[in-house]
């Protein structure tokens, strides 16, 4: 079986430019029992937020403050309570 071809992501952060190429080598290949092919790629780090928009590692760590609430952090308020020295 062969595979060509490549996916492009592209950050869609105002004024950054970073783009992630991936190939068929970063492929993970699923075949169905009547023959379907389909293809899995993982981007680590991107994050595609509510709107669609795809945003890489650099531009979802950079700017952001302790607390936001944009779902980085999953901890419970209360906890920092439970965990005082």
């Amino acid at each position: 079986m062969s595979i060509r071809g490549r996916v492009t992501f592209e950050c869609d952060t105002p004024k950054c430019h970073a783009e992630l190429v991936l190939d068929a080598d970063d492929a993970d290949l699923d075949v169905t029992k009547r023959g379907d092919v389909s293809a899995v790629f993982v981007a680590y780090g991107w994050v595609q937020d509510q709107d669609g928009d795809l945003h890489c590692e650099a531009c979802c760590t950079e700017g952001r403050e302790k607390g936001d609430d944009d779902g980085v952090e999953y901890s419970d308020p209360r906890d920092e309570d439970r965990y005082a020295d």
